[in-house]
């Protein structure tokens, strides 16, 4: 029973782990996408 509990537990906080990761990784990406956009159409007027 104990090794069984400890799957679930580990399972569950595998995915909240995954979850949170995933979430700031969008965030980080949202911002990076908004900051280097601004950089590819300067540079694009020059390309």
């Amino acid at each position: 029973m104990e090794r069984n509990a400890t799957k679930i537990i580990s399972r569950i906080l595998f995915k909240i782990v995954g979850n949170c990761v995933f979430e700031t990784y969008i965030h980080f990406k949202k911002i990076a996408n908004t900051s280097f956009s601004k950089r590819s159409n300067s540079d694009k007027t020059f390309g």
